[in-house]
């Protein structure tokens, strides 16, 4: 636990926080105190919450975020479940958090990633005032082995700093910048659009988030995300039967995306959504089935274009390469 007091983290603090950092724990008693601590080393020049979600974990998990709430009573304020929330779907776990929340801004780290910045809340609050037409802040993020801690690599959608467009956020994917990087305006998604309530997922808040004025980017890596921490999405996802439903829902979002939009960006959905899709053929093998979106490869530029066409052509040497690159990459 960190070394510091309430009462020295909170200073001077007014009583109403800014910012309200969003927190959603499920069995992660080996992470949540690295969570906890990172978002407790915080220097700001104005007072945040900590909404920390305990999901029924089977763990040590909640115990450990009652020994915070006990020693820093006005800033953590846990939310216990008997029985788990996600499972039932339906939004209702983020309905739960959203409740709770009374800060301007909202910061998101779920319980098994944590920040390296200790101004990380200053900088990225600094920035969306400076910025009023932008609802939506990320920044870089290291990505880690969960078991090794192996740096892999950095998530950032681009080498400078500044704002991104709506078009580059839909393309992008729910991997486009790290959740535990994400910051916004809370007002944005008190009224949320039908495709967000369809799946309350961190696209559709990046999505929602980057309409108005797109995403604002800072080029600084202030958080590690840790890759296939036990009970993490980048697990699951070598489930197909997880994915395949998964994906039913994805299609149902992205057709109310484009209505929401009035189709403004269509071609941008359809071509993400036709890449997610190979992306499962070839996680799964089903190698005869790409065979249909050959004509994918005459709408894609430069790199994108040479990986799709060995992506269609020659499937199996592609997934045997990618495996053994993602070894590597992984640290195995």
């Amino acid at each position: 636990m960190i070394k510091k007091t309430e009462n020295e983290i909170m200073g001077n603090w007014e009583k109403t926080p800014v910012v309200s950092i969003k927190c959603l724990a499920y069995n992660h008693e080996k992470y949540i105190a690295d969570a906890l601590d990172s978002f407790l080393m915080q220097k700001t020049t104005f007072p945040f919450e900590i909404i920390v979600h305990d999901d029924a974990s089977k763990d040590r998990t909640a115990s450990i975020i009652s020994e915070y709430q006990k020693a820093f009573p006005h800033i953590v304020k846990p939310i216990y479940e008997k029985e788990n929330q996600y499972s039932k779907g339906s939004g209702i776990m983020n309905r739960i958090v959203d409740e709770q929340i009374t800060g301007e801004y909202v910061a998101l780290c779920e319980g098994d990633d944590y920040w390296t910045n200790e101004d990380k809340l200053q900088l990225q609050f600094d920035a969306m005032e400076k910025h009023p037409k932008v609802d939506i802040c990320a920044h870089a993020v290291r990505k880690i082995n969960a078991a090794s801690g192996k740096v892999l690599g950095i998530i950032s959608p681009q080498k400078e700093s500044g704002v991104i467009s709506v078009s580059r956020v839909i393309a992008g994917g729910g991997g486009f910048v790290g959740t535990n990087s994400l910051f916004y305006r809370k007002k944005v998604f008190d009224s949320e659009l039908p495709f967000r309530k369809l799946l309350e997922i961190d696209y559709t808040l990046q999505v929602q988030g980057a309409l108005r004025g797109g995403m604002l980017y800072l080029n600084d890596c202030m958080a590690d995300y840790r890759f296939m921490s036990v009970g993490s999405w980048s697990v699951r996802y070598n489930n197909e039967d997880v994915v395949n439903a998964m994906n039913v829902r994805w299609i149902a979002m992205t057709n109310q995306l484009d209505i929401d939009t009035d189709r403004k960006y269509h071609d941008i959905i359809q071509r993400y959504m036709d890449l997610r899709e190979v992306d499962r053929l070839l996680r799964f093998k089903h190698f005869e089935e790409l065979r249909s979106y050959k004509s994918i490869y005459k709408k894609l530029e430069g790199e994108s274009r040479k990986k799709y066409y060995v992506m269609t052509n020659f499937p199996r040497i592609y997934t045997a390469l990618k495996k053994v690159r993602d070894k590597v990459k992984n640290g195995q």
